[in-house]
C-alpha cells in the first residue's frame, strides 16, 4: 500500500505522468515487428500489415527522452547541485545509483542473454555487463546520466545557455563517432550522448529564461495553448521522416539521416509539451483516492519497463502464429499490448511480495 507520507513526497505531475509513458513504450514496443525495430520473419505465415508501420515511431517518439528529462527533474528537485560535492559524496551518490540501476540492468541482461540469445558468446556477455540487453540499455544510459552531470552541474548552472546547446549538440557528435568507428565504446558514447541532453534540460529547466516566461503565461491562463504549439511542433516534425519514408522520396540512407536530424527536435518538442501539462497540473488539486492510485502506478512503473519486453519478445517468438489463428492478424499487437500490459503489472506486483 501507498502511505499519505508516500504520497506527500511525490511530485503530482510526474506520478500521472511516468505510467502513462511507460504505457506508452508498452504500446510501441506491441507494433515494432512492423517497422523493422524488432526483427521478425513474415515469412513464418504471420501477416503483414502496412497500416502498422508507424505506430512503434509514434509512441516511442519522445517517451524514453521523456525519462531522462524527468530523471534530471527530479535530480533538480532533489537539490543536488546545492550539496558540496567530495569524494565521498559522491562516491554514496554513485553507490546508490549502481544499486538502483546498474545492478538490476546486468541481472535481467544476462536473463534476457539466456531466453533469447544463441548462441550465447562471450561479446554478448560483454555487451550485455556494460551497456545492457535489449531495452535494458536504458539502465546502464540513466546511470551514466546521473555519474556525469554532477561533476559539471555547477558549471553548467552559471553557463546554462553553452551548457545546453553542447549537450544538445553533443547528440548529433557522439552518433556521428558511432557511425564512423563502430566499437563497444562508440556505441556506449552514442547512447549516453543522445539522452544527456535531455537530463540536463530537466536537472537545468526551473533555473531558465524558458521557464520563467512559461510561468508568466500560465498566470495570463494562456499556457493551454502553448501545449497546443509544442504539440503541433512535435507532430510536424514527426511527420517529416513518416513521410519521406512512407513516399519514398529519397533513398534509404538520406531518408535515415532525415530521421537522425529531426528526432532530437520532435523529441525536444513533444517534452516541452509535457512540461507545459505539468504546470497545468501543478494547478490543480486532485482527490486524495486518484492521487494514491496514480502514485501507485508510478511506483511499479520502473519494473514495468523492465519486464514488459520479455513477455512481448517471448510471445513474438513463440506465439504469434498461434494468436493470428485463433483471432486475426490485425488483433496482433492489441492482444500484445494487453498481454505486455497486464502480465507485466502482475509479475511486478507479484515479485515485490515476494521480496
Amino acid at each position: 500500500m501507498i502511505s499519505q507520507e508516500q504520497i506527500g513526497k511525490q511530485y503530482i505531475p510526474i506520478s500521472i505522468w511516468r505510467p502513462i509513458l511507460i504505457l506508452s513504450i508498452v504500446i510501441g514496443h506491441s507494433f515494432a515487428i512492423y517497422n523493422g525495430a524488432w526483427q521478425y520473419d513474415f515469412d513464418s505465415g504471420v501477416d503483414y500489415i502496412a497500416a502498422y508501420n508507424w505506430e512503434n515511431s509514434f509512441f516511442i517518439s519522445f517517451q524514453l527522452e521523456a525519462f531522462f528529462f524527468i530523471s534530471g527533474f527530479l535530480f533538480w528537485k532533489g537539490r543536488y547541485i546545492e550539496r558540496k560535492l567530495t569524494p565521498s559524496t559522491y562516491f554514496h551518490f554513485i553507490k546508490k545509483k549502481v544499486e538502483r540501476l546498474y545492478i538490476p540492468s546486468i541481472v535481467f541482461s544476462l536473463l534476457y542473454l539466456y531466453f533469447f540469445t544463441e548462441p550465447i558468446e562471450f561479446k554478448d556477455v560483454m555487451e550485455a555487463l556494460l551497456l545492457g540487453k535489449g531495452h535494458l540499455w536504458f539502465l546502464p544510459s540513466l546511470f551514466w546520466c546521473y555519474a556525469i552531470h554532477p561533476l559539471f552541474a555547477k558549471w553548467g548552472r552559471e553557463h546554462l545557455r553553452f551548457y545546453l546547446l553542447l549537450s544538445f549538440l553533443a547528440i548529433y557528435v557522439g552518433t556521428g563517432i558511432y557511425h564512423f568507428f563502430s566499437t563497444i565504446f562508440t556505441y556506449w558514447l552514442a547512447r549516453v550522448t543522445l539522452y544527456y541532453f535531455f537530463f540536463v534540460l530537466g536537472a537545468s529547466i526551473r533555473n531558465t529564461q524558458v521557464d520563467n516566461h512559461i510561468r508568466k503565461v500560465y498566470a495570463k491562463r494562456r499556457g493551454k495553448y502553448y501545449i497546443l504549439l509544442f504539440a503541433f511542433f512535435f507532430l510536424g516534425l514527426w511527420l517529416i521522416p513518416i513521410l519521406s519514408n512512407s513516399f519514398s522520396l529519397w533513398s534509404e540512407s538520406v531518408e535515415n539521416l532525415i530521421n537522425f536530424a529531426v528526432s532530437p527536435l520532435y523529441a525536444l518538442a513533444g517534452i516541452l509539451a509535457m512540461y507545459m501539462t505539468w504546470l497545468f497540473m501543478e494547478r490543480h488539486n486532485y482527490p486524495s483516492r486518484v492521487v494514491r492510485i496514480w502514485v501507485y502506478l508510478s511506483s511499479i512503473s520502473f519494473g514495468v519497463y523492465v519486464v514488459h519486453q520479455f513477455i512481448l519478445v517471448e510471445v513474438v517468438n513463440k506465439y504469434l502464429l498461434q494468436l493470428q489463428f485463433l483471432t486475426a492478424p490485425w488483433a496482433i499487437p492489441f492482444i500484445l499490448i494487453v498481454l505486455g500490459t497486464l502480465g507485466s503489472v502482475a509479475l511486478v506486483v507479484a515479485l515485490k511480495k515476494v521480496l
